[in-house]
């Protein structure tokens, strides 16, 4: 779509660029997890620690903010914290030139 967009223009397609860094928003709950997009992020990828300073593993991949947008709920659930656990998380987005840092 993107291409078809510079052709009708008659313009050749400039390189994209690695998406912006997205800001994971405060967590009240595992399962109300939410983020602000980052420009030109097409997909996001959201990772968990019981320490704030790591190691994160990845535990949920290719998560789209619009589609959570039109279920009127949080961008990614946990579903898999154990109550009573404290977890911390971080979010990072990515598109066809690369991935984003990593939230703080």
């Amino acid at each position: 779509m993107r291409e078809m967009a510079f052709k009708i223009q008659g313009k050749l397609p400039t390189p994209r660029a690695i998406p912006d860094r997205p800001c994971i928003l405060p967590i009240k709950s595992a399962k109300e997890i939410n983020w602000r997009g980052s420009a030109g992020g097409e997909d996001y990828e959201i990772a968990r620690s019981e320490n704030v300073n790591g190691p994160f593993d990845i535990i949920g991949k290719n998560i789209s903010d619009a589609k959570a947008v039109y279920q009127n709920g949080p961008l990614f659930k946990d579903v898999t914290a154990i109550p009573g656990h404290k977890y911390y998380y971080k979010v990072r987005s990515n598109n066809l030139a690369g991935t984003s840092e990593w939230s703080d």
